[in-house]
């Protein structure tokens, strides 16, 4: 985890009094994405103790409206009264200035949105993204995040990078039998999941694949010119996802840029090989093992070696495991509740 300026006094126990009654959870993200889930796990976890509401603005189905959602985020959006403020995405940031809480967090994912998203996405990241100045606390989900908010905005004193999790009551091996020579791509729609990348190899391998997330139209046009082996699976729950990491030969994972990459650690906890792009945040999320440079040889020798190197798949299974055990979200929001109590203890929460 990062350093941040609070006074680190310890304290166990409640630590809410009569001038602390409520955390307030805000998301406005689909509940089959990564950002959903921060805010799903931390309502979970810190309810156990504390009085925690969970503003999920997805069941709204105008928010389903591509320009509906922006719209609402370009203005901010009107909130609750609470003690303690978390926004799971910095495009949530124009909330901050109107809000009376007296903590404001922020979950930091990456700076995707700002850089090499459509002109209209870019647009809105920047005009919510600076609003990260009005947060109390950030916590990037990497280190790499942690850096890239460093490289842009500074606000390194507000800082605290903490990784997210899994959850490891769904996610683990079970008694399936894998199919050789099926690989699993986890993904939506999007430029830097790379997925025309995943359709080469399985064009260069003859192989068969199972495709997670929404496919372009000109995807699918590959797709069917050259007679590919490729079952598309949309609306697949936590459940059903775990049944295919431990039926599939191995993940491949060649996104271009990413905060951290759940289904790399997911893959992991499920004893399931992976072959990941090595950039952004997935050096965090993979072992060594699995990181290679983007190149369509280097990888059907990468994926040659893991079917047919029974030692080396073992090895790499078991070493995977291991690492998946460091993501976790009881652990994350154990995290995020003590920098709470050190906020409160550190006198953050004044009147503005």
């Amino acid at each position: 985890m990062g350093r941040t300026g609070i006074n680190k006094t310890n304290t166990r126990g409640n630590y809410f009094s009569s001038t602390m009654k409520k955390i307030l959870i805000v998301n406005m993200f689909p509940h089959i994405s990564a950002i959903f889930k921060y805010g799903f796990y931390l309502k979970k976890y810190l309810s156990k103790k504390n009085k925690v509401e969970f503003l999920d603005l997805w069941k709204d189905k105008q928010y389903h409206s591509d320009v509906k959602r922006a719209i609402a985020l370009m203005k901010g959006i009107k909130l609750p009264d609470c003690d303690v403020l978390i926004l799971v995405a910095p495009l949530l940031c124009n909330s901050l200035p109107v809000s009376n809480a007296k903590l404001k967090i922020t979950i930091f994912h990456d700076m995707y949105a700002l850089n090499c998203g459509s002109i209209p996405i870019q647009a809105l990241a920047y005009t919510t993204y600076k609003n990260l100045k009005h947060s109390d606390l950030i916590l990037p989900v990497s280190n790499f995040s942690k850096q890239e908010i460093i490289n842009t905005y500074g606000l390194k004193d507000k800082l605290h990078m903490i990784h997210g999790g899994i959850d490891h009551t769904i996610f683990k091996p079970l008694n399936i039998k894998r199919e050789k020579n099926t690989f699993l791509h986890v993904g939506r729609d999007d430029e830097r999941k790379n997925f025309r990348f995943v359709l080469e190899l399985i064009k260069n391998t003859n192989g068969k694949l199972i495709k997670v997330g929404s496919v372009s139209k000109d995807d699918m046009k590959y797709i069917k010119d050259n007679n590919l082996n490729v079952e598309i699976k949309s609306n697949v729950s936590d459940k059903e996802l775990c049944k295919l990491y431990n039926k599939t030969s191995m993940l491949l994972f060649p996104s271009k840029n990413e905060g951290l990459g759940f289904p790399i650690i997911e893959s992991h906890k499920c004893k399931c090989p992976v072959i990941s792009a090595n950039n952004s945040g997935l050096y965090e999320s993979s072992i060594k093992e699995n990181l290679t440079d983007l190149n369509q040889d280097l990888w059907i020798k990468k994926i040659n070696e893991i079917q047919n190197n029974k030692k080396y798949r073992n090895n790499i299974i078991k070493k995977g495991l291991s690492h998946s055990k460091k993501f976790d979200w009881k652990l994350y929001t154990k995290h995020v509740d003590k920098l709470i109590v050190r906020c409160v203890k550190g006198n953050v929460f004044k009147s503005r």
